[in-house]
């Protein structure tokens, strides 16, 4: 469904005879062969991805921009979108929409066209698992929560996850793990990749492979996508309920994921065979270490191929991947006044700036703001920031997403809202940030 929004002469002297031997008569000619020539056609190569682009730096990149609110289709239970963004090659962005309630939920994946303001609905989890006889009998499939990435394939993966019976304290898992999944973007069927007992709530993409992180205890997977399989595991580690939003690869197919005790943090290197390489420390790495923590909440690449990367109390940290040995370097607060809840992060050249949306949570319910870095000057501002919702939104704005931009550079977040009415309910919401 589609709704819409408020690009030879051949040489026979080969041998070694004698020079007085008569010169060898020339071969006749093949005839013609009747009718035109035959073309074999090559295979299409896939698409080259996108997930990353920059642009050119406003004068003034703490300049509020304007926000737009994306009308998304209707859905059974649909109830939010929780940091799940990606784009393909051609600019259109995705979306992974969450469900909430007490039936069975299914979350479904909607592509949105900036150049029509169309938006898709491209089908639910659970009707995919029914469509290939994988579903089990009531099996919930919640929410999409991971990004969305575009691989060299020209699939776009993403993974779904039931949270259903689980224990906040990771004691106990939930009901019906996780499916890893890939899709063509031109309207191609849902291909099932494989299922997982734990909960795939992140991923991030390097170069071969995409990584996908499950909790309870920061499970981390490997998906071959020459191979087609899952081609490696490893247990990070992860106090309690703990669990990061965010994890980071490179196009060396390291991936950095962090390693949470009650004691410390550290920022865990792998290489491509999942050997642990190094550790950082992050010492402003949570608020807390459970459950109600979020760890790595905003994230965005550079173009040096490195990442910014925020915290849920607001740490910013910039890492270089380098073959002679990756760097992590604090940058202290993204917020000039201190610690700030900052779920969306982009850059828009890549170079010179980070820019997003944050609130302090200590001021109660969340006011917004348009949050700017300098990265050379390592300068923060913050200015409030409009954000449409629906006349009967009364409580319970959330705003999640990073780095996702179209190709004329605007930003895309998700989130939901609380809609008063004979039932309050969870509503989710898509915006357009147009610098």
């Amino acid at each position: 469904m589609s709704c819409r929004i408020l690009p030879l002469f051949l040489l026979l002297a080969g041998c070694a005879g004698s020079s007085s031997s008569p010169p060898a008569a020339p071969a006749p000619s093949a005839p013609d062969e009747p009718g035109p020539r035959r073309n074999v056609p090559r295979p299409t190569p896939p698409p080259e991805p996108k997930n990353v682009v920059f642009t050119r730096t406003p004068l003034d990149p703490g300049r509020i921009p304007t926000v737009r609110a994306i009308e998304l289709p209707k859905f059974h239970a649909a109830a939010s979108v929780w940091g799940s963004t990606g784009r393909d090659h051609r600019g259109h962005i995705y979306y992974g929409v969450s469900t909430d309630g007490n039936d069975v939920l299914s979350a479904h994946l909607i592509e949105f066209d900036p150049a029509t303001n169309l938006t898709t609905d491209r089908g639910g989890v659970v009707e995919n698992l029914k469509r290939l006889g994988l579903a089990k009998p009531r099996e919930n499939q919640n929410k999409i929560h991971s990004k969305i990435w575009q691989a060299a394939d020209g699939f776009l993966y993403f993974a779904s996850l039931d949270e259903g019976d689980e224990n906040d304290d990771g004691t106990k898992l939930p009901t019906f793990g996780s499916h890893l999944w890939r899709v063509k973007p031109e309207g191609g069927e849902w291909e099932h990749l494989a299922d997982v007992r734990e909960a795939v709530i992140a991923s991030a993409l390097g170069g071969r492979y995409v990584y996908f992180l499950g909790y309870f205890g920061h499970v981390l997977y490997q998906w071959d996508t020459e191979r087609g399989t899952l081609s490696n595991t490893v247990r990070v580690g992860s106090v309690g309920g703990h669990t990061t939003r965010n994890i980071l690869a490179d196009g060396r197919d390291h991936a950095f994921v962090p390693r949470v005790t009650a004691g410390k943090v550290e920022l865990i290197e792998y290489d491509e065979k999942l050997q642990e390489q190094a550790a950082f420390p992050l010492t402003g790495y949570s608020t807390s270490p459970d459950s109600g923590s979020h760890g790595i909440v905003g994230v965005t690449q550079l173009k040096d191929e490195g990442f910014a990367f925020v915290t849920d109390k607001g740490r910013l940290y910039r890492l270089t991947p380098r073959a002679t040995g990756s760097a992590v370097v604090d940058l202290g607060n993204v917020h000039p006044d201190g610690e700030c809840y900052c779920p969306t992060l982009f850059s828009y050249d890549g170079e010179s700036n980070l820019v997003g949306i944050g609130h302090r949570p200590s001021r109660g319910e969340p006011t917004y703001e348009w949050l700017a870095f300098d990265l050379r000057t390592r300068r923060a501002t913050a200015a409030k920031l409009a954000v449409p919702v629906s006349a009967n939104a009364w409580k319970g704005l959330l705003i999640y997403g990073s780095q996702t931009r179209d190709d004329e550079g605007r930003f895309y977040v998700g989130g939901r809202f609380i809609s008063q009415g004979e039932t309050d309910r969870s509503v989710p919401a898509a915006w357009q940030v147009m610098p």
